[in-house]
C-alpha cells in the first residue's frame, strides 16, 4: 500500500516539482501510456513485444520502465489483477466475458 500512494503522489507531484511545466509532463506520460494502449487494442503482439518495441534500449522512456521493474511495479500489478480476476470469478456479473 505505501509504494502505490508514494507512487500516485509522485504522479501529482512530478509536473510541479524543479519547474516541470504541467503540461508537457502530462502530454509525456499521457504519450507513454496512449501509444502502448492503442498499440495494445490494434496488434497481436505481446505486451512485452509492444513495450520492447517503444523503447529505444538505454533511452528516456525506458527508464521509468526500469525503475518500476526494479521497485517490484509490475509484481504488484500482477498480484492486484490476479486478485480482481479471482473476485470476478466468485461474483460473476451478467454480461461479463472475462468471469467466465
Amino acid at each position: 500500500m505505501r509504494r502505490r500512494a508514494q507512487a500516485a503522489q509522485l504522479v501529482r507531484t512530478v509536473p510541479h516539482r524543479d519547474g516541470v511545466d504541467h503540461d508537457a509532463a502530462t502530454g509525456y506520460i499521457t504519450h507513454i501510456f496512449g501509444e502502448l494502449g492503442r498499440s495494445l487494442l490494434q496488434g497481436t503482439d505481446s505486451l512485452a513485444t509492444l513495450t520492447e518495441k517503444h523503447m529505444t534500449p538505454g533511452g528516456i522512456n525506458m527508464q521509468p520502465l526500469t525503475d518500476l521493474r526494479r521497485d517490484g511495479v509490475p509484481d504488484m500489478v500482477r498480484r492486484a489483477l490476479d486478485r480482481v480476476l479471482a473476485r470476478l470469478r466468485e461474483q460473476p456479473s451478467e454480461g461479463c466475458t472475462a468471469c467466465t
